[in-house]
Formats: structure tokens, C-alpha cells, sequence
């Protein structure tokens, strides 16, 4: 009898084998929102071009590529407004001899390794044209609390997106991720406008207290994981899928 973390990652894998091509698609978009990223981050130290465009770009275009990392592309993303995938798929998972942890599980592990496949492309990329074009390129102590910190804002929106995800009708969510996406936006604005950048602050505390800020991340890391599990768990219980 497989355990409930090996059933889990049965799924996990199979899901990643049906998305291959999305996976690529996917790790070239992360790319190239780095190259985005970095260039209104260069434009910022430089101060280089239109500068309030850059600040304002360099967190809205920031909070995009971060709070998306634990996706990728499959044929599940492009039909879910007029087949409802997201829960069509629940509801097979529902039907299937697996405890519900097992697929809270899955679901969780799938955001992990979206994650690690992701984000060592985002942040390695934009890593390394710090190293290579800033002239006072950040340690490596400095930018690991700075992922580690970022880490913490991508699971705690894919925390949300999982709520959404399985209680929300196609069209539902479509709106929801509209709106989210709205406040992202909205957010950067606020920010620009009281003079604060998030992007420098969390670089700010990183660079400062590297290590402080390493370990509060991973501490909210695992409550958020542990919060997010339990919570998504009894969620799932409740849920109405008919």
C-alpha cells in the first residue's frame, strides 16, 4: 500500500509529464520577466530613463513574475474558462480511491517543484546579470534572504489561488485572477506614490539583516505550508463539487 506522500507525487510526476511543452514555455517566460525585472532595477540604480516608470515597473512587473512561479502552462490553463478544468479535474481526483489529504498533497508538491523549476530560472537569471552588469554586484548571503523573503509572498498568493481554484466556476476564477492582478497593479501604484519601492525594501532588509531575514522566511515558510495544508485540507472536505 503506497503512502498518502507517494500517491501524491505519483500525481505530481504524471501531471508533469503531460506538460512538457508547457514547462518550457514556462521557464522561457520566467526568463524573460527576470530580463524585465532587472532592466527597470537598472534603470532605478542608473537613474536612467523615465524613472517613475521604472520604479513603478520594476514592483508590478516583480510581483507578477514572483506570485507565479509555483505555475506552469498545460492544456488545463487554456480551457478552464469554458470547461471548468480546474475542478472538473477535482472531481476525477474526488472519484479515485485516495484519501483527500493525498490530493491537497499532490497539489502542494506540484506548486514545490513549479517553484524550484521556476524560480532557479528567475532568479538565476536575474542573479546573474547583477553579477555581471551591477558595479557593486549584491552578496550572496544578501540575495538569498532576498529569495527566501520572496519565496514567503509566492506561497502565501498560491495559497489564495488554491482557494479560488476549488471553489470558483471557470469563468469565476478567470474574474478573480482579473481582480488580483488589479490590485497588484493598484498596490504598485499606492506604493510609487508614498515613495516606497518593495522591491528595494526587501534588498534593503536583506542586505542588512541577511540572516534575520533568512530565518523569518523560512519560519513563514513552513507556517504558511503547514496553515495552507490544514486549511486547504478542510476546505476540500467541504467543498460542493455537484
Amino acid at each position: 500500500m503506497k503512502t498518502q506522500w507517494q500517491q501524491a507525487w505519483m500525481i505530481t510526476k504524471t501531471e508533469l509529464g503531460r506538460s512538457k511543452i508547457g514547462l518550457v514555455a514556462s521557464l522561457v517566460l520566467n526568463a524573460f520577466i527576470a530580463l524585465s525585472v532587472y532592466s527597470f532595477w537598472n534603470g532605478v540604480q542608473l537613474k536612467a530613463g523615465v524613472e517613475p516608470l521604472n520604479h513603478f515597473l520594476l514592483d508590478y512587473m516583480g510581483i507578477i513574475g514572483v506570485t507565479n512561479l509555483g505555475f506552469i502552462f498545460s492544456a488545463r490553463h487554456f480551457k478552464y474558462m469554458e470547461t471548468d478544468s480546474y475542478r472538473n479535474y477535482l472531481r476525477k481526483l474526488r472519484t479515485m480511491p485516495i484519501d483527500m489529504r493525498t490530493i491537497v498533497s499532490s497539489r502542494f508538491i506540484q506548486i514545490g517543484m513549479n517553484t524550484l523549476m521556476n524560480g532557479s530560472i528567475y532568479f538565476g537569471v536575474l542573479y546573474i546579470l547583477m553579477l555581471a552588469n551591477d558595479q557593486q554586484p549584491v552578496s550572496v548571503i544578501t540575495y538569498a534572504g532576498f529569495v527566501a523573503f520572496l519565496l514567503c509572498v509566492s506561497l502565501l498568493m498560491h495559497m489564495v489561488y488554491i482557494r479560488f481554484e476549488w471553489t470558483q466556476s471557470g469563468k469565476g476564477y478567470f474574474f478573480v485572477i482579473l481582480g488580483i492582478v488589479a490590485v497588484y497593479l493598484l498596490v504598485s501604484i499606492l506604493l510609487y506614490l508614498s515613495g516606497v519601492n518593495f522591491t528595494l525594501s526587501i534588498m534593503f532588509l536583506a542586505e542588512h539583516y541577511a540572516i534575520l531575514t533568512i530565518l523569518i522566511s523560512l519560519i513563514g515558510l513552513v507556517l504558511l505550508s503547514v496553515l495552507g495544508y490544514r486549511s486547504n485540507c478542510k476546505l476540500l472536505m467541504k467543498q460542493d463539487l455537484a
